[in-house]
Formats: structure tokens, C-alpha cells, sequence
């Protein structure tokens, strides 16, 4: 990497942490009231369960972290306390970029333009930074499972020791499972990947016992520590619940949703199967880039999956969540259409390099599962979670595009296989070429913009 690009990964670098040191020092609230579940750990000195309140079906690695950090450093006062919680989720942020760095610099497909560009949306993206600074377990999965994913492409890859490589895969994916329960999507691809690939290892002419091996380890060990972590509570939901994961959230599931018919539904989200699942209304949000909270009257926006998707992805204030991040302020509006139609350039690119991935994994019968494999199963499984999620409850507040970010390594990396697909398709036009990298630029910064801007009004404007 030459000198020019070096200076731009730092400057990239330095802008994602400051942002986020920033915002987690101005803001107060987060979309779910996490600190709840910290606060009745150190009152009562013990772990809560579901029904003591809102967010106490969580795992608890999270809390009971926060819990001692609070307790070490002797806080009380509310305001402090929620600043060093975020402040927690800031310094794990940074872990997760530098790993998502190198994973990325570690990629010989791509070439350093695209290598930056795609380091810069992960960095800079602002419903990740939004997530990074709030008091919630969310950043702890994201962080652990980026770690597990890489540290398995490790393994996979024969880079460095593959014991050494082995072990901290286990280690974070149990970590991860210990933060929440959709951790458990990086347990089952990296296990599935291990499997595979001992049967259909382009490598090799008959079945891999190495990795036959790694994976019933990787299973059992995983599943010891996370059943033995007490932070998790599996064994106590079992115990108490007869059922060792508590996906339940305190509001009853809803009816399945006809395919045609719009039903209402609490907090809606989900109307129907097409007005949810078949339309992307990239119009009506253009119209309205915010959506409301209001239960009647709301963007129609706001019942497309994809469409809401890719609002929380790529606009900070789209959400209007928590309350002190809405705006009505019409130049912060601008920011956000120029957003959204620059953003369905990565957007595109990345469906393509999930086809063109997909596509030579089943062309090859398998037998080039290897890493990027790991990657496109890792997508799946988080997006299976969340679709799953979003049948069951309908509520627009459910259709989160963090619920996907702990596999955020598979994004990156498709955008980057459909980013190198299509300049190889475009020849020697290379202003094409310069248009999109341009365009990705420019939404980056925007997208830096667009978080200065939320830390302003929280600071001068709350």
C-alpha cells in the first residue's frame, strides 16, 4: 500500500473513532433500556430473569461487564454512568474495526482502492457508529462474532497456528452467544463450514477428518462454555422455562400475515406478505426520510422490509429513535435523499458479489465452500433470524439491520467480490469505474456528515 493510501486508512480510521468518542460523550439514550438490567444487577447482586424487566431475557455478559466497571469505578451519578457504558461499547468498536481491517487487507481479490472504500462504509456506516455508542449489548455480539469469523477464515486459511487460530475462534464465538442470543447464527456457519468442507474440500480426494474433527471440538466446546458461563442463563431458562433460549419479547407474537390483505398490527411494520416483502418504495422515502413512531400515521416507507432496511443502514436519523436523535430540520433531510440514492450503488454491488458468490458455490458443488462460504453463511443465518423475527412480531421496531451486523465480515466481503465482478464486466471503461468510486466516496463522507450533524444537535440543540 503506498503512502497516499496509507494516510487515507488512517484519516478513515481516526474519523470513525472520534465519531464515535463524540457521540457516546453527548448522547443519553439508546433505542432499548439496557442500563435497567445493569441497575437491578447491582441492587439486588444477582442475574434478573425475563420477567423482572423489559430487557431481562438478554444474556447478561454485557450488564454484568458494565455492572463492575460502574462498581470499580465507584459510579452513581446517571449521566456518568451512561457515558462509561458507551464508552465500553466505544473501545470494543475500535477492536471490531481493526480485525475488520485486517481481515479486509488480507483479501488478494481486491484491489486497494476498493479495499479502503470498503473499509470507510464499514467505519463510517452510521447505523453501525448509532449502535456502536449506545448502551446496549448489541456492539459486544457484533465485536465477538467479527472476531470469530475472522479468526476462523484463519484456521481455514492455514495462516499463522491453526490450534492457536482454532482456540480463539471458540473462545469468541462463545463470547458472542454469552451476548446475545443471535450469536448463535456464527456458532452454526462457522460448524456448518468446518462440515462441509470435510466432504467437499476442493483440496482433498476424500473426506478431511482434520476437519471433521475441528468441528465436533469447535461444537462441544463451544457448547460447554457457554452452558457453563452463568452470564448466559441457558441452563437457568431451561431450568425455569424448559427451554434454553428466550427469544420471547414482552409482546405476544402476531398473526401470520396474509399474502395480499393488509392487516393492522401493533406498532406496524408488516402488513401484508407483498406490501412488505415485494416492494422496495425507494420514492416514499425519498418523500419522507424519517419515519414516524406513531402508530396510525406514518411513512408508507415504514411497512417495506427492504425499504426500512436500507433506511436504517444508511441514514442516522432515519429511525427518529431514541427520541432525542429525531430532527425536523429540512437541510438534515437533504443529507439523507442524497444518501439514499448514492447508497444503491454499494447496495447493488453487494447483491451481486452474494450472487456471483452463491453462484460458484453451487457451480462447484460445494467444493469451494472454503472461506468465502463462511461468509455467505454467516449472512444467511442472521438474515434467517431476522425474517423469522419480523413474521413473528410485524412491528416495524423489529426489522433492525443490526440483527444482521454480527455478520458484518460477509458484507464487507460480498461488496467486495461484487465491486471486482463488475469492474472486470466494465473492460477497459475505466470512467465507470471512477464514477463508482467516486460515488462510494461521497457517500462516505456524507455519511460522516450526517453523524456530525446528530452529534451537534445532541449537543447544542437536545
Amino acid at each position: 500500500m503506498n503512502k497516499t493510501h496509507r494516510m487515507i486508512l488512517l484519516g478513515l480510521f481516526l474519523l470513525a473513532i472520534i465519531l464515535r468518542f463524540s457521540l457516546a460523550v453527548v448522547n443519553r439514550e439508546s433505542g432499548d433500556d439496557h442500563l435497567e438490567v445493569v441497575n437491578l444487577i447491582l441492587k439486588n447482586g444477582s442475574l434478573p430473569t425475563q420477567p423482572d424487566c423489559w430487557e431481562c431475557f438478554q444474556p447478561k455478559l454485557y450488564h454484568f461487564t458494565v455492572a463492575v466497571l460502574f462498581r470499580g469505578l465507584a459510579l452513581t451519578e446517571p449521566n456518568a454512568q451512561i457515558i462509561a457504558a458507551q464508552l465500553l461499547n466505544v473501545f470494543a468498536s475500535i477492536v471490531m474495526l481493526w480485525f475488520a481491517w485486517l481481515l479486509i487487507w488480507q483479501l488478494r481479490f481486491a484491489n486497494d482502492n476498493l479495499k479502503i472504500l470498503g473499509f470507510g462504509l464499514v467505519a463510517l456506516n452510521p447505523r453501525l457508529v448509532g449502535i456502536n455508542v449506545q448502551a446496549t449489548n448489541d456492539t459486544f455480539v457484533i465485536t465477538f462474532s467479527v472476531l470469530a469469523l475472522y479468526f476462523a477464515r484463519q484456521f481455514i486459511r492455514h495462516q499463522g497456528s491453526r490450534r492457536l487460530a482454532l482456540v480463539f475462534t471458540i473462545l469468541c464465538t462463545a463470547l458472542a452467544v454469552s451476548s446475545k442470543t443471535n450469536g448463535i447464527n456464527t456458532a452454526l456457519a462457522i460448524f456448518a463450514t468446518f462440515v462441509l468442507m470435510a466432504f467437499f474440500d476442493q483440496g482433498s480426494q476424500g473426506m478431511r477428518k482434520d476437519y471433521l474433527v475441528s468441528a465436533g471440538l469447535f461444537a462441544i466446546s463451544v457448547f460447554l462454555l457457554v452452558a457453563l458461563n452463568p452470564l448466559s442463563q441457558y441452563v437457568e431458562n431451561f431450568r425455569l422455562y424448559g427451554s434454553p433460549v428466550r427469544l420471547t419479547i414482552n409482546v405476544p407474537p402476531q398473526p401470520f400475515p396474509h399474502f395480499l390483505e393488509k392487516t393492522d398490527v401493533y406498532k406496524p411494520g408488516i402488513l401484508s406478505i407483498q406490501d412488505g416483502f415485494l416492494t422496495f418504495k425507494l420514492d416514499s422515502l425519498l418523500k419522507s426520510p424519517q419515519i414516524t413512531t406513531e402508530n396510525k400515521v406514518f411513512p408508507e416507507n415504514r411497512t417495506s422490509f427492504w425499504t426500512l432496511l436500507y433506511g436504517r443502514t444508511f441514514f442516522i436519523h432515519y429511525g427518529g429513535w431514541p427520541p432525542s436523535w429525531k430532527t425536523e430540520r429540512a437541510e438534515v433531510f437533504v443529507i439523507g435523499r442524497l444518501i439514499y440514492i448514492l447508497a444503491l450503488i454499494p447496495t447493488a454491488l453487494f447483491l451481486l458479489g452474494l450472487f456471483v458468490t452463491l453462484k460458484a458455490i453451487i457451480k462447484s458443488r460445494l467444493s469451494a465452500i472454503q472461506p468465502s462460504g463462511l461468509f455467505v453463511l454467516a449472512f444467511l443465518g442472521y438474515f434467517a433470524f431476522l425474517l423469522l423475527y419480523v413474521l413473528e412480531y410485524r412491528m416495524y421496531t423489529v426489522i433492525k439491520v443490526i440483527f444482521i451486523y454480527p455478520a458484518l465480515p460477509a458484507l464487507v466481503v460480498l461488496f467486495l467480490y461484487g465491486a471486482e465482478s463488475f469492474y472486470t464486466l466494465t473492460g477497459d471503461r475505466k470512467w465507470i469505474k471512477h464514477v463508482c468510486n467516486f460515488s462510494i466516496g461521497l457517500l462516505i463522507g456524507l455519511s460522516a456528515l450526517d453523524i456530525t450533524v446528530l452529534i451537534v444537535q445532541l449537543a447544542f440543540f437536545r
